[in-house]
């Protein structure tokens, strides 16, 4: 336990240090040339930090009552990023061009409030995007909506009505969800919008709701959602669908769950990991999330290199894999570089 308690705060201590030194280096550098002195960019980051985390313990305590001024303080971290980002450029274009840093300064503020403003709407612009996938397996053609990370908390819970509302256009026949619907504690009845979607809608667990004491409670708030949590049920005629929680082993829970190989076999696994597996015991078509496809620009490389299948459509023979960016978001209310989107499939047969 006091082990566990170390690593957390080594972590911890190590974040808020390079958040501390990034917030310095944004600061310091967009107002160069207005005058800022070194010792007002330190001060102005270590408050900020501070009242970040004074907002994220309160949020705790008094829950939803204080979710919407941690959203603000959570795009604030995603404008420092994107600040630095924009500061490390102009600072290597002035190495070569020698520009008067005032000049420096405005170029650093356009560029990046633009970015910023850009990334704010970005991340509410929904696209939807059709898939069609062809089976021998199926008695007839299907469609439905995959939904992920939709983090209800960093999303306010009024977007998830929208959401819905999306949703039924696509007039589906069921609706499949694969995890990080919520990131915060929320109101027992938070998710019972969810029974205006008009058809059968399936769930298995994401990291983040996990993470979130009473999730279970929070989830029965929808009656219309079907909990999967490492298990198999039948949808229809011809397909079955499989939910496993995220952070458990897919090889052993899939060899405690029996496939039938002669229907489509659908699987909900929040991330994309095990692919192999999954493969191997006959499924059809794996649904993942929580890459976000990196959100903001440039994390979609960095989470290249911890998955293999980041985002998009994979085909290996009869198998496929589609890992979606997500319909909402993390943190930062931010999408640069990145888009939120809502993959419909059309299942067909062949």
């Amino acid at each position: 336990m006091k082990r566990n308690i170390f690593t957390i705060g080594l972590f911890v201590s190590f974040f808020l240090s390079v958040f501390i030194l990034m917030s310095y280096f944004s600061v310091f550098n967009t107002f160069l040339g207005f005058g800022i002195t070194k010792m007002r960019a330190l001060m102005s980051s270590f408050i900020f930090v501070f009242l970040y985390l004074l907002v994220t313990v309160l949020t705790n305590f008094f829950g939803e009552s204080l979710l919407s001024v941690k959203r603000v303080f959570n795009s604030f971290i995603g404008g420092i990023w994107i600040f630095f980002v924009v500061n490390i450029f102009t600072y290597l274009l002035n190495l070569f061009l020698k520009i008067n840093i005032f000049y420096v300064s405005i170029i650093t503020l356009i560029v990046g409030i633009t970015l910023i403003l850009y990334s704010l709407f970005n991340a509410y612009n929904i696209k939807i995007k059709n898939i069609d996938i062809v089976s021998e397996k199926l008695d007839k053609d299907y469609s439905f909506v995959h939904l992920s990370d939709v983090h209800i908390g960093s999303l306010h819970q009024k977007e998830l009505n929208r959401i819905v509302d999306i949703t039924n256009k696509q007039n589906p026949d069921f609706v499949l969800i694969t995890g990080d619907l919520f990131d915060e504690k929320l109101n027992d009845n938070a998710l019972s919008v969810l029974d205006e979607i008009e058809v059968p809608v399936y769930f298995s667990y994401g990291n983040h709701e996990l993470y979130v004491k009473g999730h279970e409670k929070i989830m029965q708030g929808s009656s219309n959602t079907i909990v999967l949590r490492n298990q198999i049920v039948e949808l229809s005629k011809s397909i079955n669908v499989v939910g496993i929680d995220d952070g458990l082993k897919l090889s052993k829970e899939l060899s405690q769950i029996e496939i039938d190989e002669k229907k489509y076999n659908i699987l909900m696994y929040h991330r994309p990991s095990e692919v192999h597996v999954a493969k191997k015991n006959k499924l059809d078509l794996m649904l993942c999330g929580h890459t976000h496809n990196g959100q903001i620009w440039p994390f979609k490389y960095l989470v290249k290199l911890e998955f293999k299948y980041s985002y998009g459509l994979f085909n290996f023979d009869n198998f496929n894999l589609y890992v979606t960016s997500g319909v909402g978001f993390w943190g930062p209310q931010m999408r640069l570089g990145t888009s939120s989107e809502i993959p419909v499939f059309n299942l067909k047969k062949r």
